[in-house]
């Protein structure tokens, strides 16, 4: 039954943290869904959402199916997603982006 978190940091408020709905009985599933963030367009440069899918099971640990981030530290298509956010941050992005095994944490 996965479930999808999103997170958009750094976050000192604690409150840009969101879960979605379960989608059940599926192995393929697809979170069409939009969610909002109270942040400024001067903010955007300096934040990464970061967003895991996880598999719910009743009873069970969650385990982990996959991860995407978007932000300052990415490349390619999802670099290209995030400036965009950035130049237009009032306009919807629709961009379809491959969850990858893991978050590439740069410290």
């Amino acid at each position: 039954r996965p479930r999808l978190r999103r997170f958009l940091r750094p976050d000192r408020n604690r409150n840009g943290k969101f879960k979605t709905a379960v989608k059940k009985k599926t192995l393929n599933p697809e979170f069409n869904e939009d969610f909002l963030f109270s942040v400024s367009p001067q903010e955007l440069p300096l934040k990464t959402l970061e967003i895991t899918v996880w598999d719910k099971d009743f009873g069970a640990k969650n385990d982990f199916i996959g991860a995407l981030r978007l932000g300052n530290k990415c490349s390619g298509e999802r670099w290209t997603h995030w400036e965009a956010a950035i130049k237009m941050p009032y306009q919807t992005h629709t961009v379809w982006h491959p969850l990858g095994v893991e978050l590439h944490h740069h410290h």
